[in-house]
């Protein structure tokens, strides 16, 4: 029902390998990650083919929950159109098109330590 997602850049196969951006999801209520992939930058593509991945092997969730990066919703450091400042509601990103289209709910951490806390209440589950 609720996935957190998230990007970690790391040199994943080890230290003579380059660094790789591996972005993922945790299922909140098994612990499990139900689906992750290898990109070179945490970007969109890599953000679509997650939750393609996710939602071919389990489904489509309720939610995901994810930080404030700006490809997964606007920023508010982000300069409005004329019709954004008019409707006074930013207009969605890409991947947050695909979650509308796909009624799933984005829920935002305020600050990264209200994600990391969430991590933990998963990892005690």
């Amino acid at each position: 029902m609720l996935v957190q997602a998230d990007g970690s850049r790391y040199q994943w196969l080890g230290p003579d390998g380059s660094y790789l951006t591996l972005i993922g999801g945790i299922d909140d209520a098994t612990g499990t990650v139900p689906a992750a992939v290898f990109r070179e930058q945490e970007d969109a593509q890599g953000y679509m083919e997650w939750l393609q991945a996710l939602v071919l092997r389990k489904g489509i969730p309720l939610a995901v929950y994810v930080d404030h990066h700006g490809i997964l919703a606007p920023t508010t450091k982000q300069r409005r159109t004329l019709a954004e400042q008019l409707s006074g509601v930013p207009l969605p990103t890409q991947f947050g098109r695909v979650l509308q289209e796909l009624h799933i709910t984005l829920i935002q951490a305020r600050s990264p330590q209200a994600k990391e806390w969430a991590s933990h209440c998963t990892s005690f589950g």
